[in-house]
């Protein structure tokens, strides 16, 4: 395009769209189009940010955990050892490890709070936790020794250092599985750890020998499984069962936690929905604003048109304006947006602070943080629809404009 003629079409769009009157609805109309879609891609991004945040903590923070499946055999084997090489072998399989859970209570103040004991290999298992516990340096657990919760501890009162009582029912049952003792063992609590999810309510973690011995085991009945693909664990899980022997059943996290997820990807679409229709009446307020413009313009146009102004001029003077329009609207938007998603968390606990209220606990959320995980593809997809629906808008309004007759138009001049 030569620079005589963006000249020109910089002309032509002045005297289109540039009112010398100090109101003209028209551009009011396009004004606040301008400010909707703005608006919209601002709302749109943090929003999605959100959305992923909490989709990325469910996966790896909630599921990194809790076991992808869990296997139960036929009866308890001493085998268990060579059961979980087997399984690591397989190249799907990132971990396996022997499972030693038992319910218990901690004596706090005579009071009893429940809690639930889990051994854990931590010579060869270490890894998934250390990344969660407050000293890192302090990984290793040993006989009579206990991590809890964060939580626990400012629930609790406790600091690292303390000794507490646990209650511990689980091997002190007759034949006729009525409690015959309570089997109370201190333990010294050592390091602390934090995922800011439910979980923290209620899991602590001992050494698994003592795990073993408090629930009077020395088979293993079941084994946690994690894999790569987290999302392909009904399939690996069927795998599994065609491979290994003895397996009673087999279980994946849907059984736990499929609700939540689905209930993420429920609110994640539902959110989605309602932000994006604001795009969509934002893209329909251009569209009239263009409409307008045409109607309050007719007289100009057609005198342009008389000058020599074609048809396919006029369409792209108004392809060229709603684009000029929609970009700035984008570079705003998506700036202001961007600048949202990567602050809310922190306005979100700044919030939490002064109305001195937990807005996400973990007894009724899945965690008690406001995550914000920006996908910069999704930004482009946001700002590509957007542009999109903004040049189909236009289009009718161009042809409309183009379609108008300067002699039926001048006549009443």
């Amino acid at each position: 395009m030569s620079t005589k003629k963006i000249k020109f079409f910089k002309f032509i769009i002045d005297r289109l769209f540039k009112s010398k009157s100090s109101f003209n609805l028209s551009s009011m109309v396009l004004k606040i189009s301008i400010f909707s879609i703005t608006l919209a891609i601002a709302i749109l991004i943090p929003v999605m940010s959100i959305m992923n945040g909490f989709e990325f903590e469910f996966k790896n923070r909630i599921l990194n955990l809790v076991p992808h499946s869990t296997i139960i055999f036929d009866q308890p084997t001493q085998e268990w050892e060579s059961k979980i090489d087997e399984i690591e072998k397989l190249p799907y399989v990132y971990r396996a490890e022997p499972l030693i859970k038992s319910n218990a209570f901690i004596n706090l103040n005579q009071s009893l709070h429940p809690i639930l004991l889990r051994g854990v290999d931590f010579k060869n298992h270490q890894d998934y936790l250390a990344k969660y516990l407050l000293n890192k340096e302090k990984i290793n657990i040993y006989d009579n020794e206990i991590i809890l919760s964060s939580k626990m501890l400012n629930d609790f009162q406790l600091k690292i250092g303390d000794t507490v009582s646990i209650f511990n029912t689980n091997k002190n049952y007759n034949k006729n599985n009525f409690l015959t003792n309570i089997d109370i063992q201190p333990f010294v609590i050592i390091n602390t750890y934090n995922t800011g999810t439910e979980i923290d309510n209620y899991l602590s973690f001992i050494n698994f020998p003592v795990a073993m011995d408090i629930n009077n085991q020395t088979d293993i009945q079941e084994i946690h499984v994690q894999y790569h693909d987290i999302f392909s664990s009904r399939y690996y899980a069927a795998q599994l069962l065609n491979k290994i022997d003895n397996i009673k059943k087999i279980s994946d996290w849907s059984h736990q936690f499929g609700n939540l997820y689905h209930t993420i990807q429920l609110s994640s679409d539902i959110v989605l929905l309602i932000v994006g229709s604001i795009v969509i009446i934002s893209i329909f307020n251009l569209f009239v604003s263009m409409i307008m413009l045409v109607k309050n313009k007719t007289q100009q146009i057609a005198i342009m048109k008389t000058i020599g102004l074609n048809n396919k001029s006029l369409i792209m003077i108004f392809i060229l304006q709603a684009l000029k329009i929609t970009i700035l609207s984008m570079f705003i938007g998506t700036f202001v947006g961007i600048i949202l998603a990567y602050l809310i968390p922190e306005i979100f606990n700044v919030a939490q602070s002064i109305l001195n209220i937990d807005l996400l606990s973990t007894e009724i959320y899945p965690i008690n943080y406001l995550p914000s995980q920006i996908s910069y593809s999704d930004i482009i997809i946001i700002n590509f629809i957007t542009l999109f629906l903004a040049m189909i808008s236009t289009i009718i309004p161009a042809i409309r404009a183009s379609r108008i007759n300067p002699t039926i138009s001048l006549s009443d001049i």
